[in-house]
């Protein structure tokens, strides 16, 4: 089994001047350029070693966010804060979510969100149908997010995987 090696953004910042944009406001070309030139530095960096990619595929990725994320702003979280820092979202811990739910009946009080209301899940939504109608770079091989709605509570959600089926 080949090892995979991963470089953090502020190591592609600080080697190349590459900077992660965020993601859910970042034009789907510009992730795929940014993509491309993110596999290829490896590989001009350490042509040895076989890290990174010399000549990239590009393709258009789907997103999806992290269901923690969702799951907290469901339940009373802000939204995640994007860094330009360090190319990532974050939470601001000083806020716990479901604080107030310190015993049993409150717990039990706790309503089912509407998850098709929550603004990661429209977000995800609302980017991945743009990705569909682009055409510059082929769409991504790798997975196929695919949403439907179940009922007024419920939205299934499936990530494929085309090689492995």
């Amino acid at each position: 089994m080949k090892p995979i090696v991963c470089f953090t953004s502020t190591w592609y910042e600080r080697e190349f001047g590459i900077k992660n944009p965020n993601p859910w406001t970042a034009d789907p070309d510009e992730l795929v350029e940014i993509s491309i030139r993110l596999k290829k530095k490896p590989y001009e960096k350490f042509p040895d070693l076989g890290l990174g990619d010399p000549d990239p595929e590009p393709e258009y990725q789907f997103l999806q966010p992290d269901a923690r994320y969702v799951c907290a702003m469901a339940f009373g979280a802000d939204e995640p804060k994007w860094s330009e820092k360090n190319s990532m979202f974050w939470f601001d811990r000083t806020r716990p979510v479901l604080k107030w739910a310190d015993t049993v009946e409150k717990i039990r009080s706790i309503k089912m969100p509407v998850w098709q209301d929550q603004i990661l899940i429209r977000k995800m939504i609302e980017y991945n149908e743009k990705v569909a109608r682009k055409t510059r770079y082929p769409h991504s091989k790798e997975f196929i997010v695919w949403h439907r709605q179940i009922n007024e509570n419920f939205i299934r959600f499936a990530v494929f995987f085309p090689s492995l089926t």
